[in-house]
């Protein structure tokens, strides 16, 4: 479709452009977040910590990949590569420092939204759910951590194929884990709706809500695409075909945390605008049957007037 160099260049260039700009976003996105909550005199709760810890795994992810480029020729062709032994070599081990740091990056993503949700309902039910999905994180977490350095024995098989040792289906660990992380997001965004619809709101303002939790349907986008990309994932060009799935392994987490920064935005916004465009409801969100507490519970949600 491209010509070798051609082909080269662009995805190259697209890497370290996404990398560097998303990154820069994902920085704005949690100074404004923490902005917000001291023009609420709010104190710094777990799921501000979670963002400001997914802030720095996500630095550390966007370092990552521009040095695969820059450094391990990722992007480009395996027979283009100047030194192709020592550059794969760098490569494969730089995959699994992406590896981990996507798992760690959309965990504490998972972490921050959910906590954040626990925040805003008291409604026993989500909470247990909010709980639960919080401790499946972590867990699924450590798992694809141990699953990316156990998979081949010894671990220096995954680089040195000229030493004695053995692999697992590669592509099988790593389709699965991008299936039960597609998974996992889909519950998280799923988590408020039944709740949100049966609020004493109006419709116009349910979609409003729907909208707002309904962001990381974006986030499952690029899921959705890095499962597709290890589908078609040819091992034998690996210089090459990692690139895509290293875009989309940048990108989700990333718009995870820009995405959970957005719904703490309002005092920001009302500040930047001084209009009330966008208005801080307080909305009942607990049920007498179910709260945790004899005290309702009130929380600022932003939603359009």
């Amino acid at each position: 479709m491209f010509n070798s160099n051609g082909s080269d260049l662009k995805l190259g260039l697209k890497i370290l452009v996404l990398g560097a700009v998303f990154t820069l976003i994902a920085i704005v996105a949690v100074i404004l977040r923490l902005w917000s909550r001291q023009l609420k005199r709010q104190e710094m709760a777990l799921n501000d910590w979670a963002a400001i810890a997914a802030l720095f795994t996500c630095c550390c992810l966007s370092a990552v990949v521009i040095e695969m480029v820059v450094a391990s020729g990722m992007g480009q062709y395996l027979k283009d590569l100047k030194n192709p032994e020592e550059q794969l070599e760098k490569l494969i081990k730089s995959l699994f420092a992406l590896h981990c740091l996507w798992a760690i990056s959309n965990a504490l993503v998972k972490i921050s939204i959910c906590h954040l949700y626990v925040q805003i309902f008291r409604l026993r039910s989500l909470r247990i759910a909010a709980y639960t999905i919080m401790v499946a994180g972590v867990a699924y977490c450590v798992a694809v951590i141990l699953e990316a350095f156990l998979l081949c024995k010894p671990i220096r098989y995954s680089w040195d194929k000229n030493i004695d040792g053995h692999c697992g289906n590669a592509f099988a660990a790593y389709l699965s884990v991008a299936i039960v992380d597609l998974i996992t997001e889909l519950s998280i965004i799923l988590l408020p709706m039944p709740y949100v619809w049966t609020l004493q709101l109006p419709v116009g303002k349910k979609i409003a809500l729907t909208c707002i939790f309904g962001l990381g349907i974006i986030i499952c986008v690029f899921s959705v695409l890095r499962v597709h990309t290890l589908v078609r994932w040819e091992f034998e060009d690996l210089s090459y075909s990692i690139g895509n799935l290293a875009i989309y392994s940048l990108l989700e987490p990333i718009l995870g945390l820009v995405g959970c920064c957005l719904m703490v935005l309002q005092p920001v916004i009302s500040k930047l605008t001084m209009s009330r465009i966008w208005s801080v409801e307080r909305i009942q969100m607990s049920d007498p049957k179910e709260s945790l507490s004899h005290e309702p519970s009130r929380s600022h949600l932003l939603l359009p007037i």
